[in-house]
């Protein structure tokens, strides 16, 4: 679940900090508390910060999916690529059908710059998905980073023609 504004990172930061400063909390709940905290400081670029709380809300809840792909995005972004991409591609394995590990495999890919690899997996994502906008433009973002504005173009026309044949 993406959120965009800053104000619902300050939210959610807000409500990380209020969770873990209860202490009547059971694990789990204090858990995903440590998760949500450390989603925003990846957001907001906090490696030290976002590597601490991923790593102790994965080893709270290891067999929960988002924790360990938060590890890995936190991972590839402020520590050891090697290991972050390890762990998406042992999540793909066990979870081939799961939309947030192949969206995490194109994010750990857009932010590298293999523009390639994004696209094809944010198409994999596409295919769990499929019709998404947001999905489709992320598809044609890649086309353009990588200078190829036709296609970028082609992207969203296919889409809108396709989608304009079912409503007719």
């Amino acid at each position: 679940q993406a959120l965009e504004s800053g104000e619902q990172w300050d939210e959610l930061q807000k409500m990380a900090g209020f969770v873990l400063s209860h202490t009547q909390l059971s694990d789990r709940q204090r858990a995903w508390g440590v998760y949500y905290a450390g989603r925003v400081f990846l957001e907001k670029g906090e490696g030290r910060l976002a590597l601490a709380y991923a790593r102790e809300a994965a080893n709270e809840m290891p067999s929960e999916i988002r924790p360990q792909i938060l590890l890995s995005l936190a991972g590839q972004r402020f520590g050891n690529s090697m290991r972050a991409e390890h762990i998406l591609y042992n999540l793909l394995g066990k979870n081939p059908d799961n939309l947030d590990v192949h969206l995490a495999l194109a994010r750990a890919n857009e932010i590298s710059g293999h523009w390639p690899a994004a696209r094809a997996w944010y198409r994999k994502a596409l295919s769990l998905k499929p019709a998404d906008p947001a999905l489709i433009s992320k598809i044609a973002l890649m086309y353009w980073l990588e200078g190829d504005a036709e296609n970028a173009i082609a992207e969203f026309d296919d889409h809108f023609h396709s989608r304009k044949a079912h409503e007719d």
